[in-house]
């Protein structure tokens, strides 16, 4: 199967710089963050991972941006999604409580039939 990848970008917009807790987002690399993937329908597609808990975040669970700076990861959506041809959506899901990140807006994507 051909690969299904989101790009997700984070970006300091601010004037200084900032530590963000990458626990429960893609930059993590225990891979434990969430998506909302959605059919056109407005379905949720289940999702084959399940986040696990773990530790309290420590210092290796952060990253500094500097102002402007901006991380991306790529995520292959296959890889924890069934996803057969149709119109979708996805949106990063985020944990307040832990990374203190907001959910992201939803993106449209489409998988053609072969």
């Amino acid at each position: 199967e051909v690969p299904v990848v989101g790009t997700f970008r984070l970006m300091n917009s601010g004037a200084e710089a900032k530590k963000v807790c990458t626990v429960f987002t893609p930059f993590e690399k225990r891979e434990r963050f969430i998506l909302d993937v959605r059919d056109r329908q407005g379905a949720a597609v289940p999702c084959s991972a399940a986040k696990q808990a773990g530790p309290m975040p420590g210092r290796q669970d952060y990253v500094e941006l500097l102002p402007g700076q901006v991380i991306e990861a790529d995520v292959d959506l296959r890889k924890d999604y069934a996803l057969v041809p149709g119109k979708y959506t996805a949106r990063f899901v985020g944990a307040p409580s832990v990374n203190h990140l907001p959910d992201s807006p939803a993106h449209a994507f489409e998988i053609h039939a072969k």
